[in-house]
């Protein structure tokens, strides 16, 4: 049999590849760019996913977003704490998650899990729609509330942002 493949050409309208002593693979035939079906081909990678430490069992439907390299300060937890009863909430009541270090499709995915109607973020910003939101005011966004405020450690810290943080959730808590 000849080297020269070439004649194949005529006898198959397929793409037809041969593969030589060296396995380098040598089409036969013109190939057209299939970048898109390649693209299309590719089994997308299955993402891993950080676990999201929370507490609380979310019974009122509210999400509690904070973040702590390790845990929660003991000041930080107690002005939580404060703010929760403020709001007739307990720790049961409410989820909250430690998004420290957590990926955008984690935080997704978590909340996609997790039902609320009212979700307080301390500081995180990387929830939908709090990215380009002002710190204390709250946000309505299909049937749910969103509020962003300061980190519980600047809260703590500043009268003036303990008083716009009230504010904000009287305004939201009736």
């Amino acid at each position: 049999m000849s080297d020269d493949l070439g004649f194949l050409r005529h006898l198959f309208s397929e793409d037809i590849y041969t593969i030589d002593e060296e396995l380098q693979v040598k089409s036969t035939v013109p190939i057209e760019s299939n970048e898109d079906q390649t693209q299309h081909d590719k089994p997308k990678e299955a993402l891993e996913l950080k676990p999201i430490m929370t507490h609380g069992e979310n019974l009122k439907h509210c999400l509690v977003l904070f973040q702590a390299k390790e845990k929660l300060s003991t000041e930080s937890k107690a002005l939580l704490f404060k703010i929760l009863e403020a709001i007739d909430r307990k720790p049961k009541d409410v989820l909250m998650a430690n998004l420290y270090d957590c990926s955008p499709e984690g935080i997704e995915a978590f909340l996609l899990e997790n039902k609320h109607q009212h979700l307080i973020s301390f500081d995180v910003t990387a929830v939908e729609p709090l990215s380009k939101s002002t710190v204390y005011l709250p946000i309505q966004d299909q049937g749910k509330t969103y509020l962003l405020a300061d980190s519980l450690e600047a809260i703590s810290l500043d009268i003036e942002k303990k008083k716009a943080l009230w504010k904000a959730l009287k305004s939201i808590f009736k």
